[in-house]
C-alpha cells in the first residue's frame, strides 16, 4: 500500500513539476514578445551568418509590459544602407483607459526602385485556402481596398497625406491577384506580372499571415506586413521576397520613353 502512495505522490510532483515549467515558458515567452530567448543563442544568429547579415535587438523596457515594443532590425553587413528589416512587436494602447492592441509590423526598406514624383501601391491579395479563417467581410465589394487605404494611412503617416488622397485603382492585365493603387498607371515602368508572381506566392507559402504590400515613391521601396515575423525561415522568404521586388522596374530606357511621352 505505501509502495502505491509513493508511486502516486511521485506522479502528482512529477505532473506539478511540469506544469510549472510550462507556466515559466508561458511567463518568458510574454515577457519576450518577438518570441527570442534571452538566455540561449538567438536562433536569428544561424541565419544572420549564412546569408552574411548584422542584426540588432531591442527589447521592451522593464516594467513597462506590452506598453512597449520590441524592436528587431536587420541590414546587409557588407553594406548596411542598401536595404534594412526592421521588426517591431505588437503593444497595448492604454490612452483614455480605452486599452487596445496595435499589430506589430514587418517592414523592409531600400533606396530603390523609385516612381519619379509618383506614389504607387501594390497589395498581395489573402489566398483562401482551407486553412484560412472565415471572414464575410472580406466579401462585401470595396472592403478590402477600404482596409487597404487604413493600412497606408498608418504606415505613411503625413508624409503622403496628399497623394493618398490622389490614390486611384488601377487596372492589371491578366492578374486578378493583387490590388494596385497608384497616383499614375506603373505598368511601363515596372514588370507587373513578376511584382504579381512574388506578392501572391508569399500568401502561397504563408497561408496564416498577412498579405504583403509593396510601396514605391520618390524615396523609394517600402515591402511591409501588417504583424511581426519572428520565425526565421519567414524571415528569410521575406528578405529574398524584399530583393527579388527590389529588380522589378524596368530598364531606364523605358522609364524614360514614359517621361517624354507624358511630359513629366
Amino acid at each position: 500500500m505505501t509502495d502505491i502512495l509513493r508511486e502516486e505522490l511521485n506522479t502528482v510532483l512529477l505532473s506539478l513539476g511540469l506544469f510549472a515549467l510550462l507556466v515559466y515558458a508561458v511567463m518568458r515567452d510574454r515577457r519576450n514578445p518577438l518570441k527570442w530567448s534571452k538566455n540561449a543563442r538567438d536562433p536569428m544568429d544561424v541565419l544572420v551568418e549564412r546569408r552574411n547579415w548584422q542584426h540588432h535587438y531591442t527589447g521592451p523596457k522593464p516594467g513597462f509590459g506590452r506598453k512597449s515594443a520590441a524592436v528587431r532590425t536587420i541590414c546587409a553587413k557588407d553594406d548596411p544602407e542598401a536595404w534594412e528589416i526592421v521588426i517591431t512587436s505588437a503593444t497595448r494602447s492604454s490612452a483614455h483607459r480605452n486599452y487596445a492592441d496595435i499589430p506589430g509590423d514587418t517592414i523592409f526598406r531600400a533606396p530603390g526602385p523609385v516612381f519619379s514624383r509618383q506614389l504607387a501601391v501594390f497589395a498581395g491579395a489573402i489566398q483562401k485556402t482551407s486553412k484560412t479563417p472565415f471572414d464575410p467581410l472580406r466579401d462585401i465589394a470595396g472592403m478590402e481596398e477600404r482596409r487597404l487605404r487604413q493600412e497606408l494611412r498608418h504606415m505613411l503617416g503625413q508624409t503622403h497625406a496628399r497623394d493618398l488622397d490622389a490614390l486611384s485603382r488601377q487596372p492589371v492585365q491578366g492578374s486578378n491577384e493583387i490590388t494596385v493603387l497608384a497616383t499614375r498607371d506603373p505598368t511601363p515602368c515596372f514588370n507587373m506580372a513578376e511584382i504579381a508572381r512574388l506578392l501572391t506566392r508569399w500568401s502561397a507559402i504563408n497561408p496564416m499571415t498577412n498579405p504583403a504590400r509593396m510601396v514605391i515613391d520618390d524615396f523609394g521601396m517600402m515591402l511591409y506586413l501588417r504583424e511581426a515575423l519572428s520565425d526565421p525561415n519567414q524571415i528569410s522568404i521575406f528578405a529574398t521576397m524584399g530583393h527579388d521586388l527590389m529588380q522589378t522596374a524596368l530598364p531606364s530606357a523605358d522609364v524614360s520613353a514614359l517621361k517624354s511621352a507624358t511630359g513629366a
